[in-house]
């Protein structure tokens, strides 16, 4: 689905090669600096490789339209601000710029969407005065309109609080059937419940890229410089750092 081959970019990024599968939710994480935010970027098309290159399905990005690039992949930044006047369905029709819909099929999929998230008594709704807890269940709502096959997410529970995140994280789970994820995150309690795969990022290099269930507290040492306790719970694990 996703090949990333000897991705280099400016001094931050340095000769990455991963492969991300079909139908799979990949974590990245790494400290703060480690060059996430800016592999997510080049990932999603808005910035271009110094050196190296980025496939999907077997085609160099830098070869695809914006509209084409909308059509097969979405992405949802750390957070949106919207200091102006707009309703909910208002910005979710716009998730639809890429596609030539009818008027009735978009409002389908946005009423759709807003049931996934439990949002659908927001439709008319004021996006510039909704909470951030809100506002992120409409980013999530913006991507199934958006009906691309992969989504790619830069920490979207970042400034929620501990309930809204375990409530994005239900919704995420439940809305990513048949889709490739690529969630960026430093809560580690999540995405190690939710993850199937995980890259860790540290000075701009992939120091580990792994099943999720095959990372142990030395790694998390590595990565981060703080010790971590890991244990089982069914079939995955959950960490947390030790105080």
């Amino acid at each position: 689905m996703i090949e990333v081959k000897n991705l280099n970019y400016l001094h931050i990024l340095k000769n990455l090669n991963f492969n991300i599968k079909e139908n799979s939710i990949t974590g990245i994480i790494g400290k703060n600096g480690s060059g996430k935010t800016t592999l997510l970027r080049l990932l999603a098309g808005f910035i271009k490789p110094e050196n190296g290159e980025i496939f999907l399905n077997g085609t160099n990005i830098i070869e695809f339209s914006t509209k084409h690039i909308a059509r097969n992949l979405v992405y949802i930044p750390q957070k949106i601000t919207i200091n102006y006047d707009i309703k909910v369905k208002e910005f979710l029709f716009f998730s639809r710029y890429a596609w030539a819909d009818s008027q009735k099929k978009s409002d389908n999929l946005i009423m759709e969407a807003l049931e996934k998230v439990d949002m659908k008594n927001y439709i008319n709704s004021n996006c510039r005065v909704l909470s951030g807890g809100e506002m992120a269940k409409i980013m999530l709502a913006s991507a199934i309109v958006q009906q691309s096959p992969v989504w790619v997410l830069d920490e979207p529970t970042a400034f929620l609080d501990p309930k809204s995140e375990v409530d994005f994280f239900k919704m995420l789970k439940k809305s990513v059937n048949n889709k490739t994820v690529i969630i960026v995150t430093h809560n580690l309690f999540h995405i190690f419940k939710t993850a199937t795969h995980i890259i860790s990022l540290k000075d701009g290099e992939v120091i580990y890229d792994k099943k999720t269930e095959l990372y142990n507290e030395n790694d998390l040492l590595n990565v981060y410089n703080v010790k971590f306790n890991m244990k089982k719970q069914g079939d995955k694990l959950i960490c947390y750092p030790e105080s």
